[in-house]
């Protein structure tokens, strides 16, 4: 009997060259991001609120929530591995004093204003947005399956 290994080796070499579903930002994720900002500090200026600065760590958190969402086709703020917004912070290591979260999907196309649009028609999500405690933020959008999935964090981090 005659054994090959050939079947078995095709199979493996084929397994290691498909790469595992990658997040998709969207393409013009920076210039999307740069508006947003934008837009919620002038939303905060209007209210006589101090502006938010991004923030790494936070930026982290949206973008692992983001990916999360869109990799697994769902919209909620606990994790598809059961995560909060609190276990989320902890694992890029913000120490928070205070911290909220927004986020959103939409079947068009990902922008600035389609964020605003959502939650600025929401009050929950505005006064999450113009929460004063706040003092820096991450931002981010992810794309999959003809949708945008948005993420929003702003914090307060710990003797801040």
């Amino acid at each position: 009997m005659r054994f090959s290994l050939l079947p078995s080796l095709t199979v493996a070499f084929f397994a290691m060259s498909v790469p595992a579903l990658a997040c998709t930002a969207a393409g013009d994720r920076q210039q999307i991001r740069q508006e947003f900002t934008k837009w919620v500090n002038g939303l905060r200026a209007d209210r006589g609120l101090g502006p938010l600065q991004m923030n790494g760590k936070l930026d982290s958190a949206a973008t692992s929530h983001a990916c999360d969402m869109s990799k697994n086709a769902f919209m909620g703020h606990k994790g598809s591995n059961g995560s909060t917004l609190k276990s989320r912070l902890k694992k890029v290591g913000y120490g928070l004093k205070t911290a909220t979260e927004n986020v959103a999907t939409s079947t068009a196309a990902p922008s600035s204003g389609t964020a605003a649009r959502l939650w600025q028609g929401s009050s929950q999500h505005l006064a999450n947005l113009l929460n004063p405690q706040i003092t820096e933020m991450g931002f981010e959008i992810t794309i999959a399956q003809g949708k945008a999935y948005y993420v929003f964090v702003g914090g307060r981090p710990r003797g801040g």
